[in-house]
Parts: C-alpha cells; structure tokens; sequence
C-alpha cells in the first residue's frame, strides 16, 4: 500500500513538473486589447472615403518616452475604422496631423487564467481624461472632432 501511495505522488509530482516546464514555452498575451475609433466631422468620416480630411500617413501613435518605434494604427477598410492596439497601462498619444492631440489611457480587468496564462480584457479606456467605453470595449467608438 505503501508503495502504491508513493508511485501516486511521484507520478502527480512530475504531471505537476512537467505542466509547469511547458508554461515557459507559452507566450502569453498579457494586458492588451484593440479599440476600434471612428473619427467624424460634421457627421462625415475624416479618415477614410471621400470626405477624409486627415492623411494617414500623417496619424502616429505612440508611448510618450518609450524607446520602441510607434506603434501602428491600423486602417480597417471593412468597418471604417482605425484600430489600436493597446499593450499594458501606459499613457498613449494620438497625434492626428496638425489637427489635435489626444492622450488615450486604457485599463485592464483580469477575466480568467488558462493553464499558464492569465486573461484580460479592456475594460475602460480614457481619452484626454473622459472614459469613452467600458465592458470590453468591443464596440466602434465614434469621436467627434
């Protein structure tokens, strides 16, 4: 009985290990999420169509400070819209030609955890202070300028 006892928890200790060795293979995800801004004037889409007034080129992204090259609005022609990805707690700019300036805050709730990883979503995001969504922030969030 003994024996039994001890080949148990021998074998569970190194299904345990072994669980955790392949944790160190995985990439985790961590704090981030995409945001999907639809910038208007006067009603009209100031990125993309024929009323655009802002040039694509001209729109950056980026981590006051940060060392790495800006990160990348991307342009989605199937919903009109410019995505952002936001990756951990940081204060972002929004630099959208000579027009303006916005600083954009996101904050994370942890929703779950795999068996290595844990899982978050976007949970509110700031613009210049005021929050323009919250629960996941899954929907296309319209700005006026």
């Amino acid at each position: 009985m003994r024996k039994a006892v001890l080949y148990f928890i021998l074998g569970y200790t190194i299904l345990f290990l072994e669980s955790c060795e392949n944790c160190r293979l995985v990439d985790c995800k961590g704090q981030s999420g995409i945001i999907k801004l639809k910038l208007t004037k006067d009603g009209q889409d100031a990125l993309i169509g024929p009323a655009a007034f802002i040039n694509r080129d001209s729109v950056k992204f980026f981590i006051p400070g940060s060392e790495v090259n800006p990160n990348q609005a991307h342009f989605n022609a199937l919903t009109n819209t410019m995505d952002l990805f936001l990756e951990g707690q940081f204060t972002y700019v929004l630099e959208l030609d000579s027009i303006r300036t916005d600083t954009i805050l996101p904050k994370f709730t942890r929703i779950g955890r795999t068996d290595c990883c844990e899982i978050y979503e976007v949970s509110n995001v700031r613009v210049n202070g005021n929050i323009i969504c919250q629960n996941g922030c899954t929907e296309i969030i319209e700005i006026q300028l």
